[in-house]
This record gives structure tokens, sequence and C-alpha cells, in this order.
């Protein structure tokens, strides 16, 4: 966990007030990656979507965040995570 939140700083600075997650394959489980994040960027509104379309589907003033982050090609390639910011429909 402490590589991915490494990671997710050099990737993501900041992440704004209620802001929707999802990981594509997180170093932990959902809610440990979830609470991981809230405490590393101080932020208690960062939550966490399964389904990739309910990133489009949001409420008002709410950003969507893919991180492509594959554990396992970062850490044995040396891949690095990207982030891609959704719009909402």
């Amino acid at each position: 966990m402490q590589r991915f939140v490494h990671e997710m700083q050099n990737l993501l600075p900041t992440i704004p007030e209620n802001s929707y997650v999802n990981v594509t394959i997180p170093p932990e489980g959902r809610a440990f990656t979830q609470a991981a994040l809230r405490v590393f960027y101080n932020n208690p509104k960062i939550f966490w979507k399964d389904n990739l379309q309910e990133l489009q589907q949001l409420p008002n003033g709410a950003s969507g965040i893919l991180i492509d982050f594959n554990w396992e090609e970062n850490w044995y390639y040396g891949k690095q995570p990207r982030a891609f910011f959704i719009e909402p429909n």
C-alpha cells in the first residue's frame, strides 16, 4: 500500500472532494484502498465505484476518476499507473 500511495502522489497531487474512484487492480481490497486514499489525501469525501459505467452517472458536482493501476505489472515490470478523469453523462 505504501508504494501505491507514493505512486498516487506522483500521479495525482490532489483529489477533489466528492470524487468517486475505481482502481483497475488495487493493491488491497476496495475498503482498505479507499481508506488509504482518504487518509493520504486528507479527504474523507473519496468514494468507491465498483462498476466503471457508474463513474459516468455521478451526482452533480462530483468527479469520476479511473485509476489504471495493475499492481502486478507496476511492481514487476515498472509500468506507470495512469489516471483518467471521467466526464459525467
